[in-house]
């Protein structure tokens, strides 16, 4: 048998604990990322020193999401708006001439901002919504930055375009067309067109026809610009009495890459109407 008591045991025990140090063993831990859940990324051409460079043959196209774009504190305040969720360009043309570019985001559109100099020292050239249009110098570097509107919901992509230069050119064949029993004339020549929009040709057919002078207008609308010659012709009056012979022809197009830029051009001189035959 022992001789301690059952209170020195206690006291023993107690003793051992207090002389104890407890460590802890360090545990490593596992952020999981669950599937689908990947941090995004703003777009790449989100800051002003990573704009896109559009380089190559024109037209250029780009989509981007204004889901994650941001704005930079020195981003520019696009037609006297507030800059949201803006992504840039840089383009820098070989000609001069003018150039269009598009911006938009459903459902509402974007603005279009274009400007010269430095990041924090932009002057700006062009600004509208959605498109804007002007004359660029050859080897001058311009920075373009479309930007939702305040009021457009997030998440819409960013469709941008960029096109030109423009070209706009409209010619007059020196023959056209008399159909005696109708009295109408037939006049036609070419037309060149690239980034101007939907152009119109309009024109006057005048013909002196013995102590008379006939005059009728006529008017045509444009759907394709793509910068190849193109036929026009125009059928001019019906029973006015046109006859062969001499007729003075004016023709004019204009063509509007956006609201408050158009360009125009014109041709004009005689046609000898021969008789259709």
């Amino acid at each position: 048998m022992s001789g301690r008591s059952s209170r020195d045991s206690t006291r023993e025990a107690r003793s051992a604990i207090k002389g104890t140090t407890i460590v802890a063993a360090p545990v490593a831990l596992t952020l999981l990322t669950w599937p689908g859940s990947a941090v995004a990324a703003p777009p790449t051409n989100d800051d002003f020193d990573h704009a896109i460079l559009v380089g190559g043959s024109l037209p250029f196209a780009d989509t981007v999401s204004s889901a994650d774009a941001t704005t930079a504190t020195d981003d520019p305040q696009p037609c006297l708006s507030t800059a949201l969720s803006t992504v840039w360009y840089r383009f820098t043309p070989t000609r001069s001439g003018m150039y269009a570019a598009t911006g938009t985001a459903e459902p509402y559109g974007a603005f279009v901002s274009v400007y010269t100099g430095t990041r924090g020292a932009l002057t700006p050239v062009v600004c509208g919504s959605n498109n804007g249009a002007g004359t660029a110098v050859a080897g001058t570097t311009y920075y373009l930055m479309v930007s939702a509107f305040p009021w457009s919901p997030p998440g819409a992509d960013f469709r941008f375009h960029l096109d030109g230069s423009s070209v706009l050119d409209v010619t007059l064949d020196p023959r056209g067309r008399v159909d005696l029993n109708a009295g109408s004339a037939r006049v036609s020549g070419t037309l060149t067109c690239r980034a101007t929009g939907q152009p119109r040709i309009d024109g006057e057919l005048q013909q002196r026809v013995g102590r008379t002078t006939i005059s009728r207008g006529f008017g045509i609308s444009v759907t394709t610009c793509d910068a190849t010659p193109q036929r026009w012709v125009a059928q001019v009056g019906g029973g006015d009495g046109f006859t062969f012979g001499r007729a003075s022809v004016w023709v004019h197009v204009h063509g509007c890459p956006d609201a408050a830029t158009c360009l125009t051009d014109h041709a004009e001189g005689d046609v000898i109407l021969l008789s259709r035959r």
